[in-house]
């Protein structure tokens, strides 16, 4: 199954972001254009995170990834799940009740979007660290379990200070088993007349 995920996780950072500016430009400005925007922008982002949240539930299970991405995956999944149902929250508060608490709604707007940014990272980490996702993964060059980090770690550090220490020490994540084409290669398959 084609993984979709990538499609519509970016819709509900947007439109979060966005509404949380237009939050704040109402508090300051009282201006109801900004928050006639804000409105809308929020309610758009509880349905963008409702999407990004499906498409997730079936990535996590449909797309293969590596043993040591899952409890990453997993961090992700239960971040992003929080920033999206205090979005939904919102929206139901701005539907039902409009501008009353609308401080408190601005705090818990910016509490959303602290969490989702969190999520965001670990989701980046999955596909730039790990792989997931890609064609590394799909194509097989990576499978389950099979990617060594620097074993030089200690047993007791997460997955992700490993990743992190792997990459500041200059080495790739997955280690020296995967090295992109030689120039020489790409240069024969390019002249092939």
């Amino acid at each position: 199954m084609q993984n979709i995920h990538p499609l519509f996780v970016h819709f509900p950072i947007v439109l979060l972001l966005l509404g949380l500016l237009f939050e704040i430009g109402y508090i300051i400005f009282k201006k109801e254009l900004y928050n006639s925007f804000a409105a809308v922008l929020l309610v758009l982002a509880a349905i963008a995170f409702i999407a990004a949240a499906t498409t997730g539930w079936i990535a996590a299970h449909t797309v293969p990834h590596p043993d040591q991405a899952h409890e990453l995956m997993e961090t992700h999944e239960t971040l992003q799940l929080t920033a999206g149902g205090i979005t939904v929250f919102i929206a139901l508060w701005i539907i039902f009740f409009k501008h009353k608490l609308r401080v408190l709604r601005l705090i818990v707007t910016i509490v959303a979007a602290g969490i989702m940014i969190v999520g965001a990272i670990y989701g980046g980490e999955l596909v730039y660290n790990y792989g997931v996702g890609t064609a590394l993964v799909n194509g097989g060059m990576i499978d389950n379990g099979s990617m060594n980090m620097d074993n030089s770690q200690s047993s007791g550090e997460s997955k992700t200070q490993q990743s992190d220490s792997t990459i500041a020490k200059g080495k790739h994540a997955y280690g020296d088993s995967l090295k992109a084409p030689s120039v020489e290669g790409h240069k024969n398959l390019n002249h092939k007349h």
